[in-house]
């Protein structure tokens, strides 16, 4: 079975900064939030790839998108600081170059601030870029993620709505990280720009109190998104954040069935989330079980459709 990983990071926590904005050797990353891979400082396109040798005699790995960390990075600057930008900038030259290094196909999930007044400029430079497909930033509020705490709801904000309608222009997807009491607003701002691919993070972030007591906010809300774009897709992934042993658990079993069924086979996919699931204890020949086992009650288009043919699809690769 081929897979496409639609979801994984590579970082530098050794070289995050350097003199002057766009210097090449920068990553933009921030060793203050992002974690050292086996005690690793840099997480290198080969250190990523090794992972999947464990698996290789069922699974054939033959890339993935790349998804951005520095909106999660450097929480003491604003997204208008010269000094974020640049980061983010440097991020995806970083891993662009990182990337190049492998034969094996990969597409780049970058990031920018929408909110800022410079937003088309920014997404300008981010195209130019080899590989870039979409950005991701993230939106979590209540629970907020690093950066997002003092910024509010960005999907609430006005600025940012501005600049999310950007993407169109230059062809960008967007990677949608939400909570689930976001999930109706985000459906009524997809519905307005139809055209801007979205591919929802982590099965939309639930906790296991939003597959219970809130089960009817979380399910509504992924209907509806669901509904405002044939444009929409979502990612099975980072289950552990509902479950530490999540196929374990029937309640987050039965509530990606029901995901896939409200998405349908063609607009789901799964995704590794390396090297945070690694990190919390899924390497991958525990994941890929899962998954398989997971995958079992579909028929074999729909099963190679969810490990990479509909990730390819959404990518546009």
């Amino acid at each position: 079975m081929e897979f496409f990983d639609p979801h994984f990071h590579i970082w530098d926590l050794e070289t995050p900064a350097a003199e002057g904005a766009g210097y090449p050797l920068a990553s933009g990353h921030d060793a203050a939030i992002l974690f050292p891979p086996g005690g690793n400082a840099i997480h290198s396109t080969a250190a990523y790839e090794k992972q999947f040798e464990l698996v290789s005699d069922t699974i054939e790995h033959v890339g993935g998108a790349w998804v951005e960390a520095a909106s999660v990075c450097h929480v003491d600057m604003a997204s208008g600081d010269p000094g974020y930008i640049a980061a983010c900038l440097a991020e995806a030259k970083w891993t662009a170059a990182q990337l190049a290094t492998s034969s094996k196909k990969y597409v780049l999930v970058a990031s920018v601030p929408l909110e800022t007044e410079n937003t088309a400029d920014l997404l300008a430079q981010l195209a130019a870029i080899k590989g870039v497909k979409g950005i991701r930033q993230i939106v979590n509020a209540k629970p907020d993620w690093p950066r997002n705490g003092k910024m509010g709801d960005l999907l609430d904000n006005e600025a940012w709505q501005k600049g999310y309608g950007e993407l169109a222009k230059v062809g960008f997807s967007f990677d949608l990280q939400l909570n689930p009491p976001q999930y109706l607003k985000a459906a009524a701002l997809i519905a307005k720009t139809p055209a801007v691919p979205v591919i929802i993070n982590h099965l939309g972030c639930p906790t296991l109190e939003d597959l219970t007591e809130r089960a009817d906010v979380f399910f509504a809300g992924m209907e509806a998104m669901a509904a405002a774009s044939k444009n929409v897709y979502i990612k099975i992934s980072m289950l552990c954040y509902i479950a530490p042993e999540w196929d374990q658990n029937q309640l987050v079993v039965d509530a990606v069935h029901r995901i896939i069924k409200i998405f349908g086979t063609t607009r789901c996919f799964f995704a590794s989330n390396y090297p945070v699931d690694v990190k919390d204890g899924w390497p991958a020949p525990k994941l890929f079980a899962a998954f398989k086992k997971l995958a079992s009650q579909y028929d074999e288009d729909a099963q190679k459709g969810l490990f990479a043919g509909n990730a390819k699809y959404a990518y546009r690769v």
